[in-house]
């Protein structure tokens, strides 16, 4: 299954949101050498396991790129995202604080979640 996403909330929560927030649910293993588990961030693609709403945005990649707003994986994994040319095409790769890829192995426990821009 790889990186699914969860949304979380709407920033801010109160008018037009700017960003909305994604909680990663991640399951099978990670493999190293391909840049990092493509991630679908195609609103259509989001569970709401909360009910918060799906809003319809964006269709594209947007002018500010998603960026990891938290990280708590297991002890020493960090995670770093990097921008696709498409909403479809993001990579989100995992490394230990030694600078090294995640081997591999299954994913890590734990939570992170990303943040997309809107506009």
């Amino acid at each position: 299954m790889g990186i699914k996403f969860q949304v979380l909330k709407y920033v801010p929560s109160i008018g037009a949101p700017d960003a909305v927030l994604l909680n990663s649910v991640m399951s099978g293993n990670y493999v190293p050498g391909q840049g990092g588990t493509t991630v679908d961030l195609n609103p259509g693609t989001f569970s709401d396991p909360n009910s918060v709403g799906v809003l319809g945005e964006p269709l594209n990649q947007p002018t500010t790129p998603p960026s990891i707003e938290s990280c708590q994986l297991a002890a020493g994994v960090y995670a770093q995202l990097t921008p696709g040319a498409t909403l479809a095409t993001n990579k989100i790769s995992l490394w230990t604080n030694n600078n090294a890829e995640l081997g591999n192995t299954a994913y890590p426990a734990g939570t992170l979640v990303v943040k997309l821009p809107l506009r």
